[in-house]
């Protein structure tokens, strides 16, 4: 994966995903380029159609390249 330096942590808080959301929604807004709020909400319904099917409910950190949500953080 580019981008991405060796040995950098697998996870990530999902709380992050609607604090980029917010951020990348209001630069659409400010450059007047509607493509940064675009891919910013097609994210967030990519994180939403993750989650638990019991609860509804989305978990408190995300673990890239598996998708997989934790509800601690993931441990390699």
């Amino acid at each position: 994966m580019t981008g991405v330096v060796d040995g950098s942590r697998n996870d990530t808080s999902t709380a992050g995903a609607g604090s980029l959301s917010l951020e990348f929604s209001i630069l659409s807004r400010l450059v007047g380029d509607p493509v940064y709020e675009r891919v910013a909400r097609r994210a967030v319904s990519s994180l939403w159609a993750k989650r638990n099917n019991v609860t509804g409910l989305l978990g408190l950190f995300v673990v890239r390249n598996l998708f997989l949500f934790m509800a601690e953080k993931f441990v390699d």
